[in-house]
């Protein structure tokens, strides 16, 4: 598997043959089933909802000779939209919405949840209003082992990565790009925040992620890991990050003195605070250093 991106599931040859059993056919909206509905929580929209922006842009525009058919599953005697829910919503409202009005959909069988929810990655992947936390969803369900593991360790780790949880973890780019680089490290990033701050899911955000991930990186093998989350807990990640971004707003040195760098560098300095000499830890700097 291909890790770091999220294409490792669109090759034509995982998709081809679901395309071969098809035929289009005229079904009522309110037979439609889009898993941005509330009640239908999925890999579909399950978070973002529908863009109303991208509704009306359909409205404005629409052509019945030009526009392209929802791809939807029949799957159990029920019409399961996976592509299209944007162009079903727009043919909807511009009938008055009326919940009989006739749809064309191009309609699949065979498949099961874990196909309707892999062919949704692999035709949605590169859309931009697609949010990362959808795609990952939409790998959870497909059955990728990849992105079950990156839900297990945050929800292992105290906190959450659920469908329309209140409290999901808002660093969700950050977390998966530490998790990509190694897993392992992502599990150590959460274990700190969850003890240094417990009862503070804020406190995993992209700034503090990112700079402990950079701390993990360059002294994963030297530093105590109760004697850092002591010190985290004496100050608010707030703090933290407050400080890195003065650092950084006064840095003269913008390419490698980022937001996140400062907050490491903050670490460090709060990490290094009454310890002895020999037991200090030397400030990784990418201008002597390198990467």
């Amino acid at each position: 598997m291909k890790k770091g991106t999220l294409d490792f599931i669109t090759g034509q040859s995982s998709i081809q043959k679901y395309y071969v059993q098809h035929n289009f056919q005229m079904v009522e909206y309110c037979q439609l089933i889009s898993p941005h509905d509330p009640k239908h929580p999925d890999y579909n929209r399950g978070i973002t909802g529908i863009n109303r922006k991208i509704v009306e842009q359909i409205k404005a525009n629409f052509d019945p000779n030009k526009v392209n058919p929802p791809t939807v599953s029949l799957r159990d005697g029920k019409y399961y939209i996976i592509d299209g829910q944007h162009t079903s919503v727009a043919i909807y409202e511009l009938n008055d919405c009326d919940p009989h009005c006739l749809i064309q959909c191009k309609i699949l069988t065979g498949l099961s949840h874990e196909d309707e929810a892999k062919m949704f990655v692999a035709m949605n992947v590169d859309i931009q209003t697609l949010k990362l936390p959808d795609k990952i969803w939409a790998l959870i369900l497909s059955g990728d082992e990849h992105a079950r593991e990156f839900k297990r360790i945050i929800n292992s780790n105290g906190y959450e990565f659920e469908l329309k949880s209140p409290t999901q973890i808002s660093a969700v780019g950050a977390c998966w790009s530490v998790f990509n680089a190694d897993s392992g490290r992502l599990a150590e990033v959460l274990a700190i925040t969850s003890k240094a701050w417990p009862d503070n899911g804020s406190a995993l955000s992209t700034i503090t992620t990112n700079a402990l991930a950079i701390f993990l990186q360059h002294h994963g093998e030297d530093y105590e890991q109760e004697w850092l989350i002591r010190k985290l807990a004496e100050t608010s990640h707030k703090e933290i990050e407050k400080n890195a971004k003065h650092d950084n707003l006064n840095s003269r040195d913008k390419h490698n003195e980022t937001k996140n760098y400062c907050a490491y560098r903050e670490i460090v300095r709060r990490y290094n605070y009454n310890r002895t000499a020999k037991n200090k830890l030397r400030l990784w700097d990418p201008t002597i250093d390198g990467e």
